[in-house]
C-alpha cells in the first residue's frame, strides 16, 4: 500500500487481495465508480443549485469537470506514473475523454429527448457504456509520450488477450507452416 500512496506503483500492480492481484479492469471500475459519484454530485449541484434542468448540459458539464479528478484517481489506482509529465498526461486524458464525451452526449440526448427517458435513468445508462469504452481508450492513451512522439508502452490484442510489447515489436510464431504464413501471424 505504501507504493501506491507514495506514487511509485498503482494499486493495480501492487495490491493483492487474498494473495491474488485483481485484474486492472476491476481497478478501473473501482476508480471510475469513485469518480462517477463525484460526477453525480457535480451534476446534482448544477441541477439543484444552478437550476440547469437540461439533462444533457448537466451531463457535459459534470463529465467535463470530473476529468481532472479521474486523471488523478486512475494514476493511483490503475495506470501508474504520468508518462511525459502531468500536463501532457492530463491533455491526453482530456483528449481521450472528449471522444467519449461527444459520443455519450449524443447518446444522452437521444435518451432524454428522443425516448424521453428520465434524467438520472439516462445518466446511469450513458455512464455504464462510456466506462467500458473509456477503459480501452485510456489504456492506449495513458502511455503515449507526445514529447518523444511515440508510445512508451503498447498493448496489442491477439488470440491470447492483451500483451505488453514495451514499445518494441513482439512476434508470435506458431509451429509449422512456411515463413510467409508465419510472417502473417506476427503481432506488430
Amino acid at each position: 500500500l505504501e507504493r501506491v500512496t507514495n506514487g511509485t506503483q498503482p494499486a493495480s500492480e501492487s495490491v493483492a487481495l487474498c494473495g491474488m492481484r485483481p485484474p486492472r479492469f476491476l481497478w478501473f471500475i473501482l476508480s471510475g465508480c469513485i469518480c462517477d459519484v463525484i460526477q453525480f454530485f457535480i451534476d446534482a449541484f448544477l441541477y439543484y443549485v444552478f437550476h440547469i434542468t437540461e439533462p444533457t448540459v448537466c451531463w457535459v458539464l459534470g463529465y467535463g469537470l470530473s476529468i481532472a479528478v479521474r486523471h488523478t484517481s486512475h494514476r493511483y489506482l490503475v495506470f501508474g506514473n504520468y508518462v511525459g509529465g502531468y500536463c501532457y498526461s492530463l491533455l491526453r486524458m482530456y483528449t481521450g475523454y472528449s471522444i467519449s464525451l461527444v459520443a455519450s452526449t449524443l447518446f444522452n440526448l437521444i435518451l432524454t429527448h428522443g425516448i424521453e427517458m428520465q434524467h438520472y435513468t439516462a445518466w446511469v445508462i450513458t455512464l455504464v457504456w462510456t466506462n467500458i469504452v473509456n477503459y480501452f481508450l485510456l489504456t492506449q492513451l495513458w502511455s503515449w509520450d507526445w514529447s518523444k512522439g511515440r508510445k512508451a508502452f503498447s498493448w496489442k490484442l491477439n488470440l491470447r488477450g492483451f500483451t505488453s510489447t514495451g514499445g518494441k515489436k513482439s512476434h508470435h510464431r506458431t509451429s509449422g507452416g512456411d515463413d510467409a504464413s508465419n510472417r502473417l501471424r506476427e503481432v506488430v
